[in-house]
């Protein structure tokens, strides 16, 4: 598929809205004259979208095209519960395709929040209120095509995850691969396949570009010596150190700090 062109923006056409759909509702409109945004968070039924027939679930997420011939029917034990929005794309042709058979939303909790935002700023009624809630059911878009395109990640890569967040916040700490992969169960053989696959370099690659990255920071931005930088990232020797900073950055720790002392900031 190809990308969505971020600069696109949405008109709506009418409040964004809540709804709980009442007892003997059933949903036959004429066909769309424009886009209509139907999240379903609670509830079961069954939508059919010309001639596509399918289940709906809560989580389940639609954004219907113009020209959509919808009839939709709910469980009377179930009632639905939904969020709606219609509008139109200002520029049609960057507007990416969504499937038909709409799509079941994977991080619903963060959806809701943007949901609830964005009718309570268009119930304000005041102009900032309206541009927060148009920005609003753009991001609900963009996130439900971000959903598309980037697979749900395993419960394993979600812990990868999580060692590689710890890695960025602490580099300086004595690391161990062995430790890591202990962490998650693994060989540190199997882990370091896993790791290098998901992040695209080995561990203590990442490890070692995580503390360089961090002495960048503090050669720019604080009165550190080299050698207490050295130290709290986790160099007892501060030429290795430095060998090691020259040969990612192309500078050594000396020069990089006296090339940002020579032109300050405006």
């Amino acid at each position: 598929m190809e990308p969505w062109n971020l600069s696109t923006v949405v008109r709506l056409n009418n409040m964004p809205r809540f709804h709980r759909c009442e007892p003997g509702w059933h949903w036959a409109p004429p066909p769309l004259s424009d886009f209509d945004l139907w999240w379903v968070l609670e509830g079961r039924g069954q939508i059919r979208i010309g001639g596509t027939t399918v289940e709906i679930r809560p989580g389940r997420c639609f954004v219907l095209p113009p020209g959509s011939d919808i009839h939709a029917t709910q469980d009377p034990d179930f009632r639905l519960l939904v969020f709606a929005v219609h509008f139109d794309p200002l520029a049609p042709a960057q507007f990416p395709p969504f499937p038909l058979e709409g799509q079941v939303v994977q991080d619903r909790e963060y959806l809701e929040i943007l949901a609830r935002r964005c009718e309570s700023f268009f119930q304000r009624g005041d102009p900032t209120g309206w541009l927060q809630s148009v920005g609003l059911v753009q991001q609900i878009l963009l996130h439900l095509w971000d959903e598309l395109e980037q697979p749900l990640p395993s419960a394993f890569d979600h812990s990868l995850n999580q060692i590689m967040q710890t890695i960025r916040l602490e580099p300086g700490r004595r690391w161990k691969v062995e430790e890591l992969a202990g962490q998650v169960g693994l060989s540190r053989s199997q882990f370091t396949r896993r790791f290098q696959k998901l992040a695209g370099t080995s561990p203590n690659t990442f490890v070692m570009r995580a503390r360089l990255d961090r002495a960048k920071h503090l050669l720019l931005e604080t009165d550190m010596s080299i050698a207490r930088i050295a130290e709290a990232l986790g160099y007892q020797d501060i030429y290795f150190f430095s060998r090691q900073f020259k040969a990612l950055s192309g500078f050594a720790p000396s020069e990089l700090r006296k090339s940002a002392r020579r032109y300050p900031p405006e």
